[in-house]
């Protein structure tokens, strides 16, 4: 789970691509690449809560021009 690369839908309905940092039964905690690395060696800044319901998995060659929410997996039905 930790550092798995996710796709989150921001608060415009766009893709974001993403690590996960944590997640409990409600949020999925959130950070960019750069954000990991901090957070990983212990001087990182809080990672981002998202949802569970706007958390995807994200697949591979995934293009978020060509983003179709329907047809991604949700995260949450782990």
């Amino acid at each position: 789970m930790r550092g798995e690369i996710v796709v989150c839908k921001d608060f415009k309905g766009e893709p974001l691509v993403r690590r996960v940092w944590a997640a409990t039964d409600e949020h999925v905690y959130i950070t960019d690449d750069a954000g990991f690395a901090r957070l990983s060696e212990g001087v990182g800044t809080d990672p981002i809560p998202f949802p569970r319901c706007d958390v995807y998995i994200c697949p591979r060659n995934f293009d978020p021009a060509k983003i179709d929410w329907k047809a991604l997996e949700s995260w949450a039905s782990r």
